[in-house]
Parts: C-alpha cells; sequence; structure tokens
C-alpha cells in the first residue's frame, strides 16, 4: 500500500513541477540567473554516468557516497525546476563512526536541495584544477553539508577508472561561505570530513 502511495503522490508532484516549469532549457546552458517557469533539465545526460554507490577504503577508514539522479526538483517559492544529482554518506575514521547519513536518501524531497548531499554544477575540460582532464570531459560538483555542524563543502568529482574498476575521484574543499569569517565570529567548529584530500571511491 505504501509503494502505490508513494508512486501516487510522485506523479500528482510531477504533473505539477511540469505545469510550474513548462519552458525546457538544457541544464548545461543554464543561465547565470534561473528564471521563473523554467525546467533545467539534463538533455545530454550527464548527470546519469554519476550515479551508483561508491566506496573508499584504507585500513579502518572509510567513506561512502550514494548517488541518484532526481528530475525536476522544485524549490517552493522559486517556481523554477532542475535536474540534479541527490546523495548520501558515510564516514568513517580510525574505525569511529564520524558521520553515517546514509538513509538521508530515504527522505523524498520535493527539493532536491534538502537533502545532504546534492547539487548539478557541471565543469568540463581542464577547468578548475584538472591538469588531467579531456578537453571535452566533464565533471560535476555538488554540495555536500555535516548534519550535526552546518558547514558545507564542495565536492569535486570526476569518473575514472582505477585499476579495471569504475570509480570517481573526489575532492572535498570547504564552501567559500563557510570560510568567510569576520572580526568577533565565533571559530569553526572542528571540520569532520577530509577536507582537501583526494580520494579514489571504487563502484560497489
Amino acid at each position: 500500500m505504501k509503494t502505490i502511495i508513494k508512486i501516487i503522490t510522485t506523479i500528482l508532484i510531477a504533473n505539477y513541477s511540469y505545469s510550474q516549469c513548462p519552458n525546457v532549457v538544457n541544464l548545461y546552458q543554464r543561465p547565470h540567473v534561473d528564471e521563473t517557469g523554467y525546467y533545467y533539465k539534463d538533455i545530454n545526460n550527464v548527470l546519469s554516468p554519476f550515479e551508483g554507490h561508491y566506496k573508499y577504503t584504507n585500513g579502518s577508514t572509510s567513506f561512502e557516497i550514494i548517488l541518484q539522479k532526481m528530475e525536476m526538483s522544485t524549490q517552493p517559492g522559486n517556481w523554477y525546476c532542475e535536474d540534479m544529482l541527490i546523495g548520501a554518506y558515510k564516514y568513517i575514521k580510525d574505525g569511529v563512526v564520524v558521520i553515517d547519513a546514509l538513509n538521508d536518501l530515504n527522505n523524498n524531497y520535493v527539493d532536491g536541495s534538502e537533502y545532504l548531499l546534492g547539487g548539478n554544477r557541471i565543469l568540463t575540460g581542464q577547468y578548475l584544477g584538472c591538469n588531467d582532464c579531456a578537453a571535452n570531459e566533464k565533471r560535476v560538483v555538488l554540495s555536500i553539508m555535516e548534519p550535526d555542524t552546518k558547514q558545507f563543502y564542495d565536492l569535486f568529482i570526476r569518473k575514472i577508472t582505477h585499476n579495471g574498476q569504475e570509480a570517481i575521484k573526489i575532492f572535498l574543499y570547504l564552501d567559500s561561505m563557510t570560510r568567510m569569517r569576520t572580526v568577533g565570529d565565533p571559530p569553526l567548529p572542528p571540520l569532520q570530513l577530509p577536507v582537501s584530500q583526494e580520494l579514489i571511491l571504487i563502484k560497489q
């Protein structure tokens, strides 16, 4: 019964979203400022190849990420829609669970930005530090948040093959707004995620 209700809800949300976002624009060509009534769609299917369950392991330290493509994410009040990658993650450091947010994907948010991990920024070629990227190679940048401290990171993701296995290479960079401090601001809480480290996660 729950499955039937979920399917019906999904259909109703999709129909409502299409009525609010009838103008389809390629996600890769979206303007600098999003416009009301537009659907920024992943027409070229750039996001789908990143979907999957990936895991990094080094001794008793591991980092898991699950990525899914969400179509027609709708932000209430903004009245535009967008395709995006959403996800969940789990980080264990030296045998201690630092963050376990894998269940976040069980939430049926209409707005994909409600998830702890999500986004749809697309980078092409060597732009922003990928010197060995091919000229037309696509990477994505997502936003990832620590649930306890509410600190945000930019998560750079590149699809690679590692030792014959499908994988992603990631790099976490503390979000610019989080890093922006002024005199009198309280100090940032200790960072929980492996910031400024390049990790390779194997597809499970």
